[in-house]
């Protein structure tokens, strides 16, 4: 049976409003109580609130409940009904606002104001449970990548080739894993944990996820430091020679014979390396595709050529690489400058 305990609601006097706060372990939550209460509006307590589903033009309920999931949720949730989180009532208690007028069940703020699209997942099922989850914390989903609107990307390591990964890339869009968006799911219940906070925001796509890098010129330390650097990145190191290899990096100063390695195997310049650790993405292979020495002119003619194991000056110039990178990629794509991207 429910109880009720009235509060003035003066403050909506052309609207019926009451609290229905469900189950016994957000009854007990005082933290939550007094933040119901600041809202002066009626509040009832049920295990279950469906009770109050049928009851007429006498209330309009908002429910709240501990777990979206469950029969109850189920029930309340496919009847139509405002659902709300204790944890989205204590953040709106706390900015002081009126609670939210939400047609989807919000659990939490932490992706207030995100507008989130995805790139490389192929199973349905995995899609629309994470689209079910931005949308409990007040997240947006666009079909398309629109540059002007899009705050994250959300991609697999198969969607680097595509349009959205290099638009997000080339205009500093944040590409990120699933797990950033289970993991911000999981604080679920802090009022003050917002999605992109520094501790979730390291759930970003590694540049080098999927790709099996190959260096040829390097030695000793150098080499090391390169393996190092690239397995921190996500990458995992083969041989030149292995079926496998998508990216052969090559040293300043070498030279490489490119027919014996397989064609759709990326022969590029050290550059593209440090390009895509600064900008945190894999950076466009077409702006540094590796041509013998004497061969051809650098594309970055502004930047001076750096010769041997000089990885420290090869890191400081990786922004202005990654710049041009962002600059050619832009300018160079009439069809690519389109706002909204959808593959």
């Amino acid at each position: 049976m429910a109880s009720s305990a009235r509060h003035d609601s003066s403050s909506l006097p052309d609207l019926k409003f009451q609290v229905c706060i469900v189950g016994e372990t957000l009854k007990e939550n005082d933290a939550l109580i007094k933040s119901v209460e600041h809202f002066d509006l009626p509040i009832v307590y049920s295990s279950s609130g469906v009770e109050f589903i049928n009851q007429g033009a006498e209330f309009t309920t908002i429910y709240i409940l501990d777990e979206f999931e469950g029969d109850t949720y189920t029930s309340l949730h496919k009847a139509g009904q405002r659902i709300l989180g204790p944890t989205t009532v204590m953040q709106y208690a706390k900015k002081n606002e009126p609670l939210p007028n939400n047609i989807r069940p919000l659990y939490t703020t932490s992706m207030k104001n995100l507008v989130i699209s995805f790139s490389g997942f192929r199973v349905k099922e995995e899609l629309n449970a994470m689209v079910v989850l931005i949308h409990h914390m007040g997240g947006t989903i666009r079909k398309d990548f629109n540059i002007s609107k899009t705050t994250h990307l959300v991609a697999t390591s198969a969607a680097k080739g595509g349009e959205k990964y290099k638009y997000a890339a080339s205009f500093g869009v944040p590409i990120m894993t699933s797990e950033w968006i289970y993991q911000t799911w999981a604080r679920r219940r802090d009022a003050n944990c917002n999605a992109t906070d520094d501790e979730l925001m390291q759930y970003k796509l590694l540049p080098f996820a999927g790709c099996k890098l190959a260096f040829i010129g390097y030695q000793g330390d150098e080499e090391k430091h390169m393996i190092e650097v690239s397995v921190k990145n996500g990458g995992e190191v083969v041989q030149p020679t292995d079926p496998s290899c998508t990216h052969i990096v090559v040293e300043d100063g070498s030279s490489v014979n490119c027919s014996e390695y397989d064609h759709k195997v990326h022969i590029i310049k050290n550059e593209w390396f440090w390009a895509s650790i600064q900008i945190e993405a894999k950076a466009e292979e077409r702006i540094y595709v590796f041509q013998n020495p004497n061969t051809t002119t650098s594309s970055s003619s502004f930047i001076m050529p750096v010769r041997g194991n000089k990885r420290k000056r090869l890191e400081s110039v990786a922004r202005q690489l990654a710049v041009e990178g962002c600059d050619y990629f832009c300018l160079n794509s009439d069809v690519k400058r389109k706002s909204d991207i959808a593959a």
